[in-house]
């Protein structure tokens, strides 16, 4: 039997980040592989603690040591900087911004919530009846809103 992990996701609450979560996870089940994501809890322990974007509320939770993310949600023209001081409580920090720097760097895509409309297991169910790939890369592109 596999080890399970837990993990606190603490972000805004008008984000309404539990829906998302659920809409994108296999079953709606809020949970990947070993991964099981709980939303703002406030007490508790976990294995790890993602943040996303700013948050000034106080989380008295356990995690385990050299397990708090942080992820950058936003663009500088939105968030123009954060503070140091707010970066260094994080052990690791997630972004595709140039402007940050921290001793454990993570460069990735802009982490935002998009929203394809469609559940996981909606999306999962027509990989067969989808475009065939013929290339490693593939991209859907729309300028609808």
């Amino acid at each position: 039997m596999s080890k399970s992990f837990n993990v606190n996701v603490v972000c805004p609450t008008i984000w309404e980040f539990e829906k998302f979560l659920t809409l994108l996870s296999p079953n709606g089940s809020k949970s990947w592989n070993n991964f099981e994501f709980y939303i703002n809890q406030k007490q508790g322990q976990f294995d790890f603690c993602v943040v996303l974007d700013h948050f000034d509320a106080h989380f008295p939770i356990q995690v385990k040591k050299g397990n708090i993310f942080f992820v950058s949600m936003e663009e500088k023209d939105v968030v123009p900087s954060y503070k140091k001081e707010y970066l260094n409580q994080f052990d690791y920090v997630i972004t595709s911004r140039d402007d940050i720097s921290h001793k454990n760097l993570i460069i990735s895509h802009y982490c935002t919530l998009w929203h394809v409309k469609k559940s996981y297991d909606t999306l999962k169910d027509n990989i067969e009846t989808s475009v065939p790939k013929t290339k490693d890369l593939s991209a859907i592109i729309s300028s609808r809103v």
